[in-house]
């Protein structure tokens, strides 16, 4: 099981490429944000669906893990017993549901039963009235031991499938003691350790997801909310000894003012891998840019 937990309330989706940027003045309209931090998009707490004890953990802070990826282990001897008991139990149930043997001697006792009534009967005037009864009670108890038969047979078809359950059910337990990555992204913190007890809920580790990044800032709250709905954005940033920026627009913005009589807006960045790293990590200050200008000027602007 693995839990989000939300570093935001309002997404903003940005479009973006990786471009060298050049020194150039700023077109009017466009404002500038300085220092601005970066933080990860969203946190996974990876929990254990089951108690035991944990056996390996396969990651270390930092580590870049797929999605999918085996992460850690619980220790499961104890539950591979269980499965191997359950799934005899189940092989030796389906034997006995598919044997018909019982009822196909029922049904021959049955038709015996019948056979020799029908013949006491063809010469009732030289038997007396009490064999012919007899037969009769043979016959009835022919056919209830026909019908106990096959009810102990719907018995034992039902009691394969409910072996059957419960090795479905075993085999699913003993698929969470191998805990995997539920998205790719670096792993931001190890909570448990090989040897440690884990209970069914607690977190293993935390993982964030560095492909989405978000960067917030805030404006005065008598702005044209207009002009930045849509607003185009792009991120400034040094990287390996080089500038780059993240380009793409203002989705959204938060409704309400802060305290300070102002409003946040957020900007979603869609990261970049460069030679196997990532280019822009949490933490790091940015400087961002949007154009504030109307749509008019937009539109005649090029973009810098």
């Amino acid at each position: 099981m693995y839990r989000t937990q939300p570093l935001w309330m309002t997404m903003i989706l940005v479009c973006c490429s990786i471009l060298t940027i050049s020194a150039q003045e700023l077109p009017s309209g466009w404002k500038q944000f300085s220092q601005c931090p970066v933080k990860a998009d969203r946190t996974i707490e990876v929990d254990s669906d089951e108690s035991g004890h944990l056996q390996s953990m396969n990651v270390k802070r930092n580590d870049w893990i797929l999605q999918g990826a085996v992460i850690a282990e619980l220790d499961s001897e104890g539950i591979e017993n269980e499965l191997q008991i359950a799934s005899l139990q189940h092989e030796n149930a389906k034997s006995l549901a598919s044997d018909m043997t019982d009822i196909q001697f029922r049904e021959y006792a049955l038709q015996e039963a019948q056979a020799d009534l029908e013949n006491h009967r063809s010469i009732q005037g030289r038997v007396s009235g009490w064999e012919i009864t007899q037969r009769e009670l043979a016959v009835a108890s022919a056919r209830v031991n026909l019908n106990r038969a096959k009810n102990e047979l719907k018995r034992r078809q039902l009691e394969s499938e409910l072996q059957a359950a419960r090795v479905k059910a075993l085999q699913i337990r003993l698929s969470r003691h191998t805990i995997r990555a539920p998205i790719q992204g670096a792993v931001l913190e190890v909570v448990k350790q090989p040897g440690q007890w884990v209970e069914t809920g607690e977190t293993l580790v935390r993982i964030a997801d560095l492909e989405s990044l978000v960067i917030d800032q805030t404006l005065p709250s008598d702005v044209d909310r207009s002009r930045l709905k849509g607003a185009e954005a792009f991120v400034v940033f040094d990287s390996n000894g080089k500038s780059f920026r993240l380009r793409g627009e203002v989705e959204s913005y938060d409704p309400q003012e802060n305290a300070q009589g102002e409003i946040w807006f957020h900007v979603r960045v869609r990261n970049q891998r460069q030679d196997g790293e990532w280019l822009l990590l949490p933490g790091k200050p940015v400087t961002i840019y949007v154009n504030l200008s109307d749509q008019a000027t937009r539109s005649a602007q090029a973009v810098p």
